[in-house]
């Protein structure tokens, strides 16, 4: 029979695992590595990508590329995401000195400080700290990985917490009966859950029950989000073409601007015959702008991202896409291109100067695809 102490590790180094695949967005998008981060992270979301019926679990429903939406609410996830993220990190910190003054002492078992008002402070900050990158960086399978996360440190808890009882005996018996677990309050709902089992047996079939139940319905209410996301872009749609601004614009600021590139003989022709067999999506933003999900030239020594505070007000460029789907039998117009498009295919860079209404330049976007065959946020 394995000691506490091994079920212990063993869980710790499942929370490690998942952690450090959630960590791996977190470094991609946040580094100078995002090729090499990417070259690793590459096999498993192309893996999922090649299978239409979990395909959908590498796109995102929270907006991730525009800076802006009609919405406060979703203008504002970035902010709280990167808050929780520097919340958890301060707070796990702080628990680590804690313990690690501790072990070095030998002061035993860690009951004061922050653990005065929760057994497991340094994991409530894990959490924390995780909700923050899922709001970051929005995908399903980010959001399954958290779900899966939070049972994950609720077993290693049970686990350490027995390891302890052990360990220090009925000084941390007592510990045990005047705190709670993850938050500083009780919720008598987790003790009537806790009366719904009897056995060992019972208690495994419940909790992964319960884990499924919160996975359905996690996903359910994210793809509320990812409706309520697309229909709050700053858009335009156009037969079988949107465009989204991935900067504040008025639909008729919008349509100003496709009007100006697709006067051009060329580029109307283009677009009319690819309308015809593809649904297109088009960006529109600052010319000295650089986004890398989104495929246009890149600017010398651009990093991942750029975003200017100040821009060349009056020009802007367009960046024709032909949106990539696994079941375009199910796409009409509309909506339905961003919540059903999984990726997109370079196809025109134009340059616009809006306030004399000209086109500057027309760029075919061949090789320009920075993470090609990699599954993108859309919008």
């Amino acid at each position: 029979m394995k000691t506490n102490s091994k079920i212990a590790k063993r869980t710790f180094w499942t929370v490690a695992a998942f952690y450090f695949i959630i960590a791996f967005e977190f470094f991609y998008m946040a580094s100078p590595f995002a090729a090499y981060f990417y070259s690793v992270y590459k096999p498993g979301l192309s893996f999922l990508n090649e299978f239409p019926a979990i395909s959908w679990l590498t796109g995102f429903f929270l907006p991730h590329i525009v800076e802006s939406t009609n919405s406060s609410f979703l203008n504002s996830v970035k902010i709280a995401g990167a808050s929780f993220v520097a919340a958890g990190l301060l707070v796990f910190l702080v628990c680590a000195i804690q313990v690690y003054y501790a072990k070095i002492f030998k002061r035993g078992a860690v009951t004061g400080g922050l653990y005065k008002f929760i057994r497991h402070p340094q994991y409530t900050a894990f959490a924390v700290c995780s909700f923050g990158l899922l709001l970051l960086w929005p995908r399903y399978l980010v959001l399954i990985m958290f779900i899966t996360l939070l049972f994950a440190y609720y077993l290693l808890a049970k686990a350490e917490e027995k390891e302890c009882s052990r360990k220090f005996g009925k000084d941390y018996d007592d510990y045990l009966k005047r705190t709670n677990r993850f938050i500083p309050f009780k919720i008598q709902v987790f003790d009537k859950l806790n009366k719904l089992y009897n056995n060992r047996i019972e208690k495994v079939v419940f909790i992964s029950l319960l884990y499924v139940l919160c996975i359905v319905s996690s996903l359910l209410i994210s793809k509320g989000f990812k409706k309520i996301s697309v229909n709050n872009l700053h858009t335009v749609y156009k037969d079988h073409n949107v465009c989204i601004s991935v900067l504040k614009k008025s639909p008729s600021e919008i349509e100003d601007a496709i009007l100006i590139a697709e006067n051009n003989s060329k580029i109307k022709r283009l677009i009319s015959n690819r309308q015809k067999t593809d649904k297109l999506i088009t960006y529109l933003l600052p010319a000295d702008m650089y986004i890398s999900e989104i495929p246009m030239e890149r600017p010398e020594n651009a990093t991942s991202h750029v975003f200017n505070n100040t821009y060349e007000s009056n020009k802007y460029k367009l960046i024709y896409t032909i949106a990539n789907f696994k079941n375009e039998a199910i796409v009409k117009s509309g909506n339905d291109i961003l919540m059903n498009a999984l990726s997109t295919t370079p196809l025109l860079e134009v340059w616009i100067d809006l306030s004399r209404k000209q086109l500057i330049k027309i760029s075919p976007l061949k090789g320009t695809q920075r993470y090609e065959n990699i599954p993108e946020p859309i919008f």
